[in-house]
Order: structure tokens, then C-alpha cells, then sequence
């Protein structure tokens, strides 16, 4: 277990349960979850994409639910199954590594009043690969080396990437 991951025992029976293949242990776990996931993927894919995304999620975890490993938190083995399925549907930005070589326009944040609204477009405008970091890490609230894991970067690159975005945060809210 990762040193940052709490122990939920009532989660680790129902991990043990959806093993043996008990559908009702799973649908548990997807309610407990679902609300995270969509609040990942659709600002990444939109609100069909999502749907979608989440459609196939759902059922690879139907197929792949005696390989839930109950000494793991759910959250973090569906990350890795939901990050390729988004990463198969975003559509490809040219970025140095995943930081950009660009940085995002700033014209749409002037325009806003709302200090919320400022703050959406920051992370609507940010290249996917950086948003999908952002939100792995505050909404899923995965450590760097968690989502360095999950995707195959270096630490470096989404420490980098949590960095720019985070700053890209601060301007918009100044």
C-alpha cells in the first residue's frame, strides 16, 4: 500500500465481494465514485464523451472485478482503467512533455466578471494532458507519484505540470 492511501475497511469487504463476483458490491463501489469520475471527465471530454467514457468504464469493471486488489483503495484502480479511457479520447495538443510550448490565451479570462468564472477558464483553457493532472490530483486527491504511476510520466513532468496549472490558477484569480 502507498504510503499516502488510508485503509477503509468497509471498502476492502466490498472490494473482497466484488471479487467473488457479488454485482451489488460493485454497484456500491460505482455509486460511491461515479460523482468523482464524472466531475473528471466531463469538463476533459464534454458531457457525450463522458457519458461515454464512464458507459465503458463501467462495464470493464464488470469484466475485471474478480482483479480488484481489496488492500488498495477503489479510487486508485479505477484511475488507472478511467486515465486510459480518457486518454484515448482527448484529442492530441502539441506540448514539450506535457508542459505546453504555449501558453493558453488570456482574452476569454478579461472578459469574465465572476472570480469562479476566471478560474473555469483558466482550467478549460489548459492543455488536456495538464487538466487531467489537476484533476487526478485535487478532485481525485492522488499524490504526484500516484498519477506519475498511473500514466507513465515522470515525477518531474507532473510536478511540472501541477506547478503550471496551479500558477495558471493564481493569475486568474488575482
Amino acid at each position: 500500500m502507498v504510503a499516502n492511501e488510508t485503509f477503509d475497511l468497509a471498502e476492502s469487504r466490498l472490494l473482497v465481494r466484488a471479487r467473488r463476483g457479488e454485482s451489488d458490491a460493485l454497484r456500491l463501489l460505482w455509486e460511491q465514485h461515479s460523482a468523482l469520475l464524472w466531475s473528471i471527465a466531463e469538463p476533459l471530454l464534454g458531457r457525450d464523451g463522458a457519458i461515454d467514457a464512464l458507459r465503458v468504464l463501467q462495464g470493464r469493471l464488470r469484466i475485471h472485478g474478480a482483479g480488484l486488489d481489496p488492500r488498495r483503495p477503489f479510487k486508485a484502480q479505477i484511475a488507472a482503467l478511467f486515465l486510459e479511457l480518457v486518454l484515448d479520447r482527448l484529442q492530441p495538443r502539441p506540448v514539450g512533455g506535457i508542459v505546453p510550448e504555449a501558453t493558453p490565451t488570456r482574452t476569454a479570462t478579461r472578459s469574465l466578471s465572476s472570480s469562479a468564472a476566471k478560474l473555469r477558464a483558466a482550467l478549460t483553457n489548459a492543455p488536456a494532458e495538464i487538466r487531467l493532472v489537476y484533476l487526478f490530483t485535487f478532485l481525485g486527491k492522488l499524490s504526484s507519484d500516484d498519477v506519475a504511476r498511473l500514466t507513465g510520466w515522470p515525477v518531474g513532468d507532473v510536478r511540472r505540470a501541477r506547478a503550471w496549472m496551479a500558477y495558471r490558477l493564481m493569475e486568474a484569480r488575482a
